[in-house]
């Protein structure tokens, strides 16, 4: 299996809108930063831990990065179009930055630590979270209280 690790060559495709990078050795997509007009990447099962080329990204709506070591996102602006997002399997400690994206409508966060979820109540038409293996603490309630559909294990440490 060929195993990317470089992505610098992909760098000058300002006018790309799709990526899939899944399933490499990559561990940094700052090379990405002039792709612009990306609408939907997908990073999962590489080594990122640094995701802050994201916010060069005003057009990307879907957000497939699991399995990765990404411990924080950037703060997105409340300009983001940041419909779906799957985290899981990261070390994400918390959800802070996904607080503006008004546009968001799914968010996979299993097996990270995150024991706040209460900044996705600022997400307006949040349809549905899965945080299962989070020590989940804060927000479920809110949450609750939007229809939000919320997967967890509450007793989960």
């Amino acid at each position: 299996a060929c195993k990317l690790t470089d992505v610098s060559h992909l760098g000058t495709l300002d006018k790309l809108t799709k990526l899939n990078l899944s399933d490499n050795d990559i561990t940094s997509i700052a090379a990405l930063e002039k792709c612009t007009a990306l609408q939907e990447l997908n990073i999962a099962y590489n080594k990122i831990s640094d995701c802050a080329v994201l916010l060069n990204f005003p057009e990307l709506s879907i957000l497939e990065a699991s399995h990765n070591s990404i411990v924080a996102l950037p703060a997105f602006s409340s300009g983001a179009t940041l419909r779906s997002i799957d985290l899981s399997y990261n070390s994400l400690s918390s959800v802070e930055s996904m607080k503006n994206l008004q546009s968001l409508n799914f968010v996979n966060i299993d097996y990270n630590k995150v024991k706040d979820l209460s900044p996705l109540t600022n997400c307006h038409v949040l349809v549905q979270v899965d945080a299962w293996n989070n020590p989940v603490n804060a927000g479920v309630s809110a949450l609750n209280n939007m229809g939000v559909i919320l997967n967890y294990n509450p007793n989960y440490k």
